[in-house]
């Protein structure tokens, strides 16, 4: 059964909630802490607690949850062992939350993840031991600056990954190649520095192998636009010919690639 009690300022848990409850949204009050309250709802599979007050990740849920929503609240860091009990979920929103940190092992247990949301948060980093049972990951809006391979091949079963926004300046070799499902990726708004670094990346979108969202600006060595054609299925991040499948790169682009080439700089 379904039980909503959204808006209307509360500060604690209603006692008018039946235990039979399977689905339960409290978002838009005012909650605090409602740490070991969900306990003894043995049949809660949905739960929402987005937009109150939590200040950290809450303890002693039920582990029968398959669908934990928590975003914009005003959680900092999301600690080992918190999730421990939380097998069943499928998918977990922490968007728009404070989150600086996830613990290694965090997220270790959650073999039925599918969905994970941090996007809009304050992650310098990728998560470490991320689920490989994760088909969609965003990351969007943090200010992870570097993309850390053991992490992110780990994820076999990745079909969208969201790390626009953030402040990577290239992508490392061999990043996506033990991703077999991935499908799209959207890596807009980044720092992009399209020297010998980003070489690979440059490969991958000439590949069209992925699906990509809309521009990708190059911040040095001078700043470039390349952009997709708003027609051409699927997209790519260079904008096509009418009458080739070729991409057409800015003359300036080519060159800082072909250094790349003769200085020896990739292989």
């Amino acid at each position: 059964s379904w039980f909503v009690t959204t808006s209307l300022g509360l500060r604690s848990l209603p006692h008018s909630v039946p235990l039979s409850t399977s689905a339960l949204s409290v978002a838009r009050n005012q909650l605090c802490n409602v740490d070991h309250m969900l306990w003894p709802f043995s049949g809660l599979q949905e739960l929402s607690l987005s937009q109150n007050l939590l200040a950290h990740f809450p303890r002693g849920l039920p582990p029968s949850l398959e669908s934990l929503l928590l975003q914009e609240n005003r959680i900092t860091y999301i600690t080992s062992g918190v999730l421990r009990q939380l097998g069943n979920l499928t998918r977990l929103d922490l968007e728009d939350n404070r989150i600086r940190a996830i613990q290694p092992g965090a997220l270790q247990g959650l073999n039925k993840l599918q969905v994970l949301r941090l996007k809009g948060n304050k992650l310098t980093s990728l998560p470490v031991n991320l689920p490989p049972s994760l088909s969609h990951l965003d990351l969007s809006e943090n200010c992870i600056s570097a993309l850390d391979l053991p992490s992110l091949s780990a994820l076999v079963n990745l079909q969208v990954l969201k790390i626009n926004s953030n402040c990577l300046r290239s992508v490392p070799e061999s990043a996506f190649d033990s991703l077999p499902r991935l499908r799209s990726v959207d890596l807009t708004d980044n720092l992009w520095a399209c020297e010998c670094d980003i070489l690979y990346l440059y490969r991958w979108l000439l590949s069209g192998r992925l699906k990509m969202a809309t521009d990708l600006v190059c911040t040095e060595p001078g700043f470039y636009t390349i952009k997709p054609n708003k027609t051409a299925k699927p997209k790519t991040v260079y904008k096509k010919n009418h009458h080739t499948s070729n991409p057409i790169i800015p003359a300036s682009l080519k060159i800082s690639f072909m250094s790349c080439v003769y200085n020896d700089c990739a292989n």
